[in-house]
């Protein structure tokens, strides 16, 4: 992949023609880059090769978001008092949920190269439902029970364990060298865009559906994204650019990147 950098560094700045073989995406010939026009880099910007991956992360982006704890985070104070919290208590109470989120990142960090991308994804969005559910569940109730702190706990580490710093790692994986930094950049405004729409829309959906009808929603949101992820979300940790490339090449009727989990 290195190799496939530097050639890809030497057309961009030279224009020359580059021939590269070993893989679906390099077998092309890339003919004056630095020459085509802006519509010629348009059309080539929306080849499937790149169409594909964008559309997954800004979907992953979505997901997650649509898991909820990150949506009700500026809102969470407020969300735990519903559940009958006194304010102290609740003020109290986000810190050891925030310090249980840092927990979740140090465990992808330590976990991601074991058991993969993948596998984190769905447990992350797994664990976001059966914990919105739950605290649906404890709502519709109307009593705060002893499991309330443990289940916030857990989706605190759910949610930050997968779903919030995996899109941001497949961002540097999954997209082909040429349009790579552009992708990204859509990827990342779309990201902040439905973040932003989410805490914007936040209150006021949950004062049409109640508390108890927010998580429901969110649950079935992280339920959808689990099924949408098992089906479309490559592994791609330890395999090459090449064999990503690959997965996402409509020419190429070879099976789908999985591991040996999933």
């Amino acid at each position: 992949e290195l190799q496939s950098l530097i050639l890809y560094h030497k057309q961009m700045t030279t224009g020359l023609s580059i021939k590269k073989s070993s893989s679906t995406e390099s077998q092309e010939e890339l003919v004056g880059i630095n020459d085509m026009s802006l519509k010629q880099k348009f059309g080539h910007f929306l080849r499937p090769q790149m169409m594909k991956p964008l559309f997954l992360i800004i979907s992953y982006f979505f997901f997650f978001y649509a898991s909820g704890f990150q949506t009700t985070r500026p809102f969470l104070v407020t969300v735990l008092e519903t559940y009958g919290i006194s304010k102290d208590g609740a003020e109290n109470s986000i810190v050891v949920i925030a310090a249980v989120g840092v927990l979740g990142y140090a465990a992808c960090m330590i976990a991601v190269k074991k058991i993969g991308k993948r596998v984190i994804t769905l447990v992350s969005l797994g664990g976001c439902a059966v914990c919105t559910f739950a605290l649906a569940a404890i709502s519709a109730q109307g009593n705060l029970t002893s499991w309330f702190y443990g289940i916030m706990l857990a989706y605190s580490f759910f949610s930050s364990v997968g779903v919030a710093p995996i899109p941001w790692m497949l961002q540097s994986e999954l997209y082909p060298f040429q349009g790579k930094c552009l992708a990204a950049g859509v990827a990342a405004a779309a990201s902040y865009l439905i973040g932003f729409l989410c805490t914007k829309w936040y209150l006021d959906v949950q004062n049409l559906m109640n508390l108890e009808g927010v998580y429901i929603l969110f649950g079935c949101f992280s339920s959808l994204g689990f099924v949408f992820l098992y089906k479309f979300l490559p592994e791609t940790e330890g395999r090459s650019f090449d064999e990503i490339a690959e997965h996402f090449n409509p020419k190429e009727h070879k099976p789908k990147i999985r591991n040996a989990y999933l």
